[in-house]
């Protein structure tokens, strides 16, 4: 195989990792309007989602068949740049002392309530969306530490957030227009 068909086979010079966007929503009960729409600029770091399909095994005369078992998704994990005001942070504890509150250990229990979607997208180069990932009925499960220190000079806080969610959804885009789109319940 040559370089050129190599070149060839790279459609627009590969994904690039840098090149992506994330929309944090939160539920209405959280004031979070301003935090969205920094999300989309103070969320540094994020990923396309992982799956896998479990393994079902059953025997059959002393040999085990292996069948396809049940998909089951990763949690989902943004890094986010801590500015001034905590935005961000802020409606993420919010959420979460919603969800459960920290002195009387009690809070929402209605996921259709506590839960909503959120999504990632892959841009190109251009900024046009290559690839989107929505995912359904999210909340968060872990907010980072904020590490402090008296010698970590010249940098900004980050803090990651862990999402836990039921699925998501994938559209990919040609020109603009959805290729592929696999929402619940389609093969």
């Amino acid at each position: 195989m040559s370089i050129l068909a190599f070149k060839a086979a790279l459609i627009g010079g590969g994904a690039r990792a840098n090149q992506f966007r994330v929309t944090l929503n939160f539920p209405t009960f959280v004031n979070g309007t301003n935090a969205a729409t920094k999300s989309q600029f103070l969320c540094e770091a994020a990923s396309i989602p992982g799956q896998s399909i479990g393994i079902a095994p059953l025997m059959y005369r002393g040999r085990p068949i292996k069948l396809a078992g049940e998909r089951t998704f990763d949690n989902w994990q943004v890094t986010c740049i801590n500015d001034t005001d905590f935005g961000i942070h802020n409606a993420m504890e919010s959420w979460m002392q919603s969800i459960n509150s920290k002195s009387e250990n009690s809070g929402l229990v209605n996921p259709l309530v506590y839960t909503t979607s959120m999504q990632v997208e892959q841009l190109d180069r251009n900024g046009v969306v290559l690839k989107k990932y929505t995912f359904q009925d999210a909340w968060p499960i872990n907010i980072s530490p904020i590490q402090l220190s008296f010698s970590d000079n010249d940098n900004v806080e980050r803090f990651s957030v862990e999402f836990a969610y039921s699925w998501f959804e994938a559209e990919a885009y040609s020109g603009g227009a959805v290729i592929l789109s696999t929402p619940l319940g389609t093969i």
